[in-house]
């Protein structure tokens, strides 16, 4: 009997250790596909994920608990970059093609297998068509550059990030001149001597456009009429071109009725160049003959304020302020003009309420009827709330649960 008791201890050992292996050991693919067997025929594709083709499940997913959905290890996007090291190092590098910064890889890439090429999840050039519906509309256009008319995104854009705007490969003239050559002409005087380094897009559109010679939609009217002379002194070949006047000078002898701007106690972007600064004194894809979408055209100056508003998305997970999320920073801002600091359209309550109507109704005492003890100033809507650069919940700088109240009522 106590031989027995003695190979008791023995043969629990024996099995917690045959255990503590099967435990150890990381489930093979096949583990996986017991379960998920529907899996394996659909990673039988053109293009299959190398960990997945190596049955490698566990390098993506955890097999036991997670706190991400499909028990991802982590975040999507991290968990591909801890792969992919030097695509993550670009990112800060140059132009970042917003899907990576805003939503994942898998918009774009299936995890697994497909059909085709980098494990995309449909043909390239549908997929960014997909995206991109404005663009896609320009394929009716009259006049198409051939590229875009056979739908090769890729032959002039890259897909991740480029150190060159709009993510085209390389700077945009020598993109254009890398195809044909600079034909512009003023009364039979050639403009390749002038614009060997200019941007193309300023009057052309790279897509296409439904004036002939792919011309932007939106054009000065002197330019339309080819009366270079309205602004330019006589041209004369290979010599620097000129303006009858300079700066906003030169704007103001047509567009006389803008100089009542200069009166009001801010002014946007100061000095003799400020027109040119924002608009185009030729075409323009934008009304207002600004040189880029209106987001952009401000984030080309206020980087700061575009680096602060992401890590305010990434902190409230998303939630913006509506106009911030279109892109209209004139909803808030007066692009040329105000009284107001940072060229508000009204006071911090006024621009507001113009959208939060409801949210207004119900509100803490603004404006006079309450005083920030803090600055001795009137409380408005920006006191609490950061469009930009807040990180709580509610665009407040605060946590309205904890300190927020606290920051003015101390004493109360």
């Amino acid at each position: 009997m106590r031989v027995k008791f003695a190979i008791l201890p023995l043969l629990a050992f024996f099995v917690w250790t045959l255990t503590g292996e099967a435990l150890a050991a990381k489930p093979s693919a096949d583990t996986c596909y017991s379960c998920h067997s529907q899996l394996k025929k659909q990673f039988a594709q053109k293009t299959i994920h190398d960990p997945v083709g190596k049955g490698q499940c566990m390098a993506c997913h955890n097999p036991h608990a997670a706190n991400q959905d499909k028990f991802l290890k982590d975040e999507i996007n991290k968990v591909c970059y801890s792969c992919h090291k030097g695509l993550a190092q670009e990112l800060g590098r140059g132009y970042v093609h917003s899907v990576l910064l805003h939503d994942k890889c898998t918009r774009c890439h299936n995890p697994h297998a497909s059909a085709h090429s980098n494990l995309l999840a449909k043909e390239a050039n549908s997929l960014c068509l997909d995206c991109h519906e404005g663009v896609k509309k320009q394929l009716t256009f009259s006049y198409p550059i051939p590229p875009f008319r056979e739908k090769k995104c890729l032959s002039c854009h890259q897909p991740h990030v480029s150190k060159e705007e709009g993510l085209v490969k390389k700077n945009i003239n020598r993109l254009c001149q890398d195809c044909h050559g600079i034909k512009c002409k003023s009364k039979g005087v050639s403009l390749a001597f002038a614009l060997q380094n200019a941007d193309c897009t300023n009057c052309h559109n790279p897509h296409a456009s439904n004036k002939k010679g792919v011309f932007n939609p939106i054009a000065h009217q002197s330019f339309v009429d080819q009366k270079c002379e309205a602004c330019h002194d006589t041209i004369i070949a290979n010599k620097p071109l000129t303006t009858k006047l300079t700066g906003r000078t030169l704007c103001f002898d047509c567009h006389g009725n803008k100089k009542d701007m200069l009166s009001k106690i801010y002014v946007h972007g100061g000095g003799s160049k400020a027109c040119t600064t924002c608009h185009n004194p030729h075409a323009s894809q934008d009304k207002g003959l600004i040189w880029k979408k209106e987001k952009w055209l401000c984030i080309s100056c206020h980087a700061d304020t575009d680096r602060r508003e992401k890590a305010s998305i990434e902190k409230q997970k998303g939630i913006r302020c509506t106009a911030i999320k279109e892109g209209k920073c004139s909803h808030c801002h007066d692009p040329h003009a105000e009284n107001m600091p940072h060229y508000f359209k009204g006071d911090g309550v006024d621009i507001c309420v113009s959208c939060h109507k409801k949210e207004h109704s119900l509100s803490h005492p603004l404006r006079e009827k309450s005083i920030d003890p803090r600055t001795n100033q009137p409380t408005y809507c920006t006191t609490c709330h950061g469009m930009h650069t807040a990180e709580n919940k509610f665009m407040l700088y605060f946590d309205r649960k904890k300190e927020l109240c606290i920051e003015c009522h101390k004493r109360d």
